[in-house]
Order: C-alpha cells, then structure tokens, then sequence
C-alpha cells in the first residue's frame, strides 16, 4: 500500500540536519549617528559565507523577525555557543531588518556607555573592517552540488561583535545536534528543509486525483454501456417475441397491451403457453357470426385480457 504523502515526506525528512552556525560578516561600517546612537545600514548577513556555504533567499527573508532585536554581544563565548553571555559583553541590538542586494542589513543601536564605545564609533567611520557581525544560529543545512546550502534559520541566540576574522578565521561551525530528531521537527521546517519534498508530495497529490476523476469517468461510462445494452437485450427480446405471435397469426385485436408486456417479460416456456391461450381465447369468441350485443361488449373488453384466466373472471363477472 503507498505511503500518504504526509507519510512519505516523514520518512525521507531526516536528510536535513540541524546545526550551529557562526559566520563572520567583515565591517561595521555605516552611517553613524551619534547623537541617537546608532549605526544605520550595517551588513548583518550575505548569500555567501567564506565557509563555502550558501543562504537563500528564502532562509534569509524568513529570519528578518528573528534578527529583528536580537542581541549584539562583544566576542564570541568562551565556552559553548548558547552559554549565558556576561553582562559587560551585551554592547547593543539590531533594529529595521531588511533584505536587500542579495544580504540582510539594519540598525545596530550601541550602548554610549559601553567602555569600547568610543573605538566603536571610530572604527565604524574610519576603519570599519577592523571588525564585524559574527552570527550564533540554530539552521537547517542541505547538501546540493557538493555544497552546504542553509534553507532555513530557526534560532539566533546572539549576533556578536568581533576583531578582524582572521582571528577565528572568519567563521566556525560545529553540530550542536548531528540531527533533529521528527518528533522535534514541524512541517515547516521539513518543507522548509526540503522543497523538492514539497514538490514530490504537491505531484503526489495531483496525480491522486487525477486518479480518481478517471475512476468517475470510467464508472459513468460503465453505466452507459450498461444501460444500452439492456436496450439492446430488450429491442432483441421483442423481436423474438413479436416473431413467435406473427407465427401465431393472432388477431390484431387481441394484442393489448397488457397481453405484450407479459408476453415480452415471460420466459420461452410461460411465452408459450401465453400465446396457446390467447390463440384459444380468440378462437372461442371470434367465431364468424351475427353480433349480439353480448359480443360487442366482449370485442370491447378482450384487447384488455391478458390470459384465460382474466377471461374467465370477465365471465364470472
């Protein structure tokens, strides 16, 4: 029996993993406002790492509202990535997440107070490679060309400000979780994961009902010929009979209609004997002889008897 769709999709989901990623995105450069202590128009994230993997556009346009407010912290942690960062590392957070020119870009808004505030500042307007936004997210990777692509962002934890990347040589990854178990995954984030899946399961679906819109065509077809064929086997039927009471040579007016259809409903052996009788019965009441009023009436009423036995109760009568 094949798999619902749903079903399929389910089985074969497992080929997307879930990972911890950090990429470096060199320059803090931007326009400065001083006065309300921000940095419009930073780069928060590109299509391209220099890792070798790739972000779509979709992975990227759907992250917007995750990196919208997310928390900007001084270097990376010194332990685990999702560890609890320390107070004098919390330096700003984003705002107005865009996407545009093929990147996410927004606000990042400092604290004045921040010891390092004033290199920041400095930094952004005169040197803005000496650092840079370094991403710690939770994402869902696919290999396509012999290439990492992330299809979908699931987490940011922090977005974090650090030195030139050739200190952590400009990103570095490690699986958190060698892979999200289902019973963890939403169908999002399956789609999301796999869209080919998506496309096998939305031609899965079509062809079912195609399927059926045959099975329905082909029923009303069988109908029809069902029911021409029961005209034929009756059109055949009278034929046979019609022959048998020509052969009989009964009188016309003996041929009721009540008297055909029985005869055309009756088996060979009942038809028979039908016919005998109805033979019988015009002998009996059409002898050549001067009408009686008596006769009248029974040449009125035989086209209405179907048998001898009407004819015997029209007698009794």
């Amino acid at each position: 029996m094949p798999l619902h769709p749903y079903d399929a999709l389910m089985a074969t989901a497992t080929t997307s993993k879930s990972q911890r990623l950090t990429e470096f995105t060199t320059g803090v450069g931007g326009n400065v406002d001083t006065e309300n202590h921000v940095i419009r128009n930073v780069k928060i994230l590109g299509a391209s790492s220099k890792n070798g993997r790739t972000y779509t556009e979709h992975a990227m346009r759907q992250a917007i509202a995750l990196y919208e407010g997310a928390k900007v912290n001084l270097n990376h942690p010194k332990g685990k990535p999702d560890q609890p960062r320390d107070y004098q590392d919390r330096i700003g957070h984003l705002s107005n997440i865009a996407f545009r020119e093929s990147a996410l870009f927004g606000d990042f808004h400092y604290n004045p107070k921040h010891p390092i505030a004033g290199q920041l500042i400095h930094d952004a307007q005169h040197s803005p490679a000496s650092g840079g936004f370094s991403h710690n997210v939770q994402a869902q990777i696919s290999k396509s060309g012999g290439k990492l692509v992330v299809e979908a962002i699931t987490r940011v934890t922090s977005v974090d400000l650090v030195a030139d990347p050739a200190t952590t040589n400009g990103l570095y990854e490690h699986v958190e979780e060698p892979e999200m178990s289902l019973a963890e995954m939403t169908l999002e984030q399956i789609l999301a994961a796999r869209p080919d899946l998506k496309a096998a399961v939305l031609t899965e679906a079509q062809q079912s009902q195609e399927s059926q819109d045959q099975a329905a065509e082909l029923k009303r077809l069988r109908e029809q010929v069902d029911a021409f064929e029961a005209k034929e086997k009756l059109a055949a039927r009278k034929a046979v009979v019609d022959a048998k009471i020509a052969e009989a040579n009964l009188p016309a007016a003996t041929l009721s209609a009540v008297f055909l259809e029985s005869c055309y409903e009756a088996t060979d052996e009942k038809l028979a004997k039908l016919i005998e009788d109805r033979a019988s019965l015009a002998k009996q009441t059409l002898v050549q002889k001067p009408k009686s009023s008596e006769q009248n009436v029974v040449e009125s009423v035989l086209p209405q008897i179907a048998d001898a036995k009407s004819f015997a109760a029209f007698l009794r009568s």
